[in-house]
């Protein structure tokens, strides 16, 4: 994943019959290139202890990293060999053969950019995790790892990028007036649900998927959260859920699902996709634009639901009205972005197998000084 600024300007009127051009698109340069990950030895990381109080940048790696949490210290110990970007044609479920489970097939030598708990692991024995340059592919399935009570979460992956190399980014800046784009190339082609006969359910084993960006108050150094929701396997092709505001006792958060018809933090962008709860094969484009209005908001939510949760990281104030965050949208930094496969499996019983493939890892890029009338600063997975 990377960072980047785009622009676009209106259009040009007409003056005693000659007509004005438009101006010259905005000319671009990288703050950091695109990133192949090389070494995916670097960037695989484990973490099985939930931290007292996390920091941001949440990630002390210098690059793009796959994180797994809360899975077993061994979730990574091992190389494997088998192709988890789909089925081999003599799996011994023939109505499995040749189908995808994360999308993604590393290149022979294989073992290099995959990760499991055993050098022989299959889905039958583990979860798994990939690398190969531009691309990530996460494979989760509860069966696989002990059940663990995870406070403010459930078991999960992370691709993404921390900004230490470069330092944290701006949001928005005065002269730039604009948007902030979040997006992300993804398919999750696998979803298996299994539920023993008879049981009653407190919860169903859930699967999601979520884009993200840490928004850092450079006047207080506190964080708030953005889940830009795109799967969630309890909504189907059924509406989704109404945008919340939350604390996950590390930092409060605002989430809202894609293409939602109430959209107060962000909107779809038209070449979109929309939040499903439908797998899919075949890489889509997810996009969601953050006006500065929509910023706006979402700072005055979280300030909001802070002023009746003072007790949570965060959200103190010197005053019983004040807010907690500064509500200028200038005065905010971006520590992390990055894509999130999180899952839970079901109480008392049921599992939940799911595969996920992310695609790309393009420009962070800046405008040079001449600047069109409208520019928009994007975070983004992109070949």
């Amino acid at each position: 994943m990377a960072a980047s600024v785009a622009g676009c300007s209106g259009g040009g009127g007409s003056t005693s019959g000659s007509v004005t051009p438009p101006p010259p698109a905005p000319v671009l340069t990288a703050i950091k290139a695109p990133e192949c990950v090389a070494d995916p030895a670097r960037a695989f990381v484990t973490q099985n202890v939930e931290p007292i109080s996390q920091v941001y940048p949440t990630m002390p790696n210098e690059g793009y990293y796959l994180v797994v949490r809360y899975l077993g210290a061994d979730s990574i110990a091992a190389t494997p060999a088998f192709d988890y970007g789909r089925f081999p044609a003599d799996w011994p479920v023939a109505s499995l053969r040749g189908q995808p489970i994360t999308g993604l097939t590393v290149p022979e030598p294989r073992a290099p950019g995959q990760r499991a708990r055993s050098a022989d692991a299959t889905p039958d024995t583990s979860s798994a995790f990939q690398l190969h340059c531009a691309d990530a592919g996460s494979y989760l399935d509860t069966a696989t790892f002990a059940r663990r009570d995870v406070i403010g979460g459930g078991p999960h992956a992370v691709y993404g990028f921390a900004f230490n190399n470069p330092s944290p980014q701006p949001v928005f800046e005065a002269s730039l007036p604009g948007e902030f784009i979040l997006q992300a190339n993804v398919e999750i082609p696998r979803l298996r649900v299994t539920v023993p006969a008879g049981t009653a359910l407190a919860r169903e084993p859930v699967g999601q998927v979520s884009l993200f960006a840490y928004f850092r108050d450079r006047t207080t150094r506190k964080v708030f959260a953005l889940l830009v929701a795109i799967f969630d396997n309890r909504f189907g092709t059924a509406d989704p859920y109404v945008p919340f505001v939350a604390h996950d006792t590390q930092t409060p958060f605002a989430s809202q699902p894609l293409g939602s018809s109430t959209s107060p933090y962000f909107l779809r962008a038209d070449d979109s996709q929309s939040f499903t709860g439908t797998p899919f094969a075949g890489l889509r484009p997810f996009r969601a634009r953050l006006t500065q209005p929509h910023f706006a908001r979402i700072v005055a939510d979280v300030n909001a639901w802070c002023r009746d949760h003072r007790g949570q990281r965060f959200c103190d104030a010197p005053s019983a009205e004040a807010p907690a965050f500064s509500t200028s949208p200038f005065d905010y930094e971006i520590t992390d972005f990055g894509m999130l496969h999180e899952v839970f499996p079901g109480q008392p019983a049921g599992d939940l197998a799911m595969g996920v493939h992310v695609s790309g890892l393009p420009d962070l890029l800046s405008p040079r000084l001449q600047l069109p009338e409208r520019m928009f600063r994007s975070f983004e997975i992109f070949p």
